[in-house]
């Protein structure tokens, strides 16, 4: 099995927790490289801290949901990342909508 975006992709199409925090190593999925991983992206779930503004959590994650977008995903591979799965996609949505600025969601 040779890396390629399709065989990277492959192997992160399986069962991931509603957390995200999983390996893509070695995984069972039909057609994954075995050397595979996500790159992590952390941040706090509460933004505001640190004399952070309300408009620096805004932005920080209208970049991730942009990182998220199709519009990006459809050109992972021209910059050799391999695209995420629509699953994988909507669980980091799902996870980003629990982001909050002083208790209150950012992204509604």
């Amino acid at each position: 099995m040779l890396p390629s975006s399709a065989t990277i992709s492959a192997a992160a199409s399986g069962v991931i927790p509603a957390d995200t925090r999983t390996s893509i190593t070695n995984v069972d999925a039909v057609g994954a490289y075995p050397i595979s991983t996500f790159t992590w992206m952390i941040i706090y779930k509460e933004q505001n801290y640190s004399d952070r503004s309300k408009e620096q959590a805004e932005a920080t994650l209208d970049l991730l949901k942009y990182i998220l977008s199709d519009e990006v995903q459809n050109i992972t591979s021209e910059v050799h990342y391999a695209p995420l799965p629509a699953k994988t996609k909507e669980l980091n949505m799902t996870n980003l909508k629990t982001v909050t600025y002083d208790g209150v969601a950012i992204l509604q």
